[in-house]
């Protein structure tokens, strides 16, 4: 199964970004007793504690998780059906990230779109903020110290990483609406490969 079997939203939400990341955290309930089970759960915390090693453990896996996305799309890039699923699965793990975080970008996803008219982003763009975002989080599996985070600096960063998520999407001459429909479409996916063991 993939997007093409899941049929666009009748309706749009009036708070995109609300519902998706209401269908995130959905989600994130579904994947985190998998993940358990699995034994690969850092922490169970939802918000994670961003000055504890685990919770920047999963901070950081999910980063990683984003970039391999990333990667996937820019690798089909010559697939734009393709190359469109694959970032929007990176905004599944983006949009985990700001739960995780307890943190929300604020504002509409039209609002987000208005603003940034015209101004263009990369992949790596995306990838370089949430690499500076985890870069604030200091607590090393090597490490003995312990050093408190700057959560003002990483909510920068990753509100830095939002932004350029929003003007690729423009980039890739998206609206808010298609990107809310590629989202509800995948995560539709996703909640289908979780009720099949997949």
């Amino acid at each position: 199964m993939n997007i093409n079997d899941v049929a666009s939203p009748e309706d749009y939400p009036e708070d995109l970004i609300g519902a998706i990341f209401a269908r995130q955290r959905e989600l994130m309930d579904k994947y985190h007793h998998i993940e358990s089970k699995n034994g690969l759960l850092q922490t169970p915390d939802v918000p994670v504690d961003l000055h504890d090693r685990f919770g920047q453990a999963r901070i950081k896996d999910m980063a990683w998780r984003m970039t391999e996305e990333f990667t996937e799309a820019t690798d089909a890039r010559e697939h734009r059906e393709h190359y469109l699923e694959e970032l929007i699965d990176a905004l599944h793990f983006l949009v985990e990230l700001f739960i995780l975080s307890d943190f929300h970008p604020g504002g509409t996803l039209p609002q987000w779109f208005t603003n940034l008219a015209g101004q263009t982003a990369e992949p790596y763009q995306v990838i370089e903020r949430i690499g500076c975002a985890c870069n604030t989080l200091k607590q090393k599996p090597w490490k003995s110290s312990h050093m408190l985070t700057d959560v003002a600096k990483f909510r920068s960063h990753l509100l830095e990483a939002w932004e350029a998520f929003v003007r690729l999407m423009i980039t890739e001459g998206l609206t808010p609406e298609d990107v809310y429909d590629l989202y509800f479409r995948k995560s539709s996916v996703n909640a289908f490969r979780i009720r099949s063991n997949y």
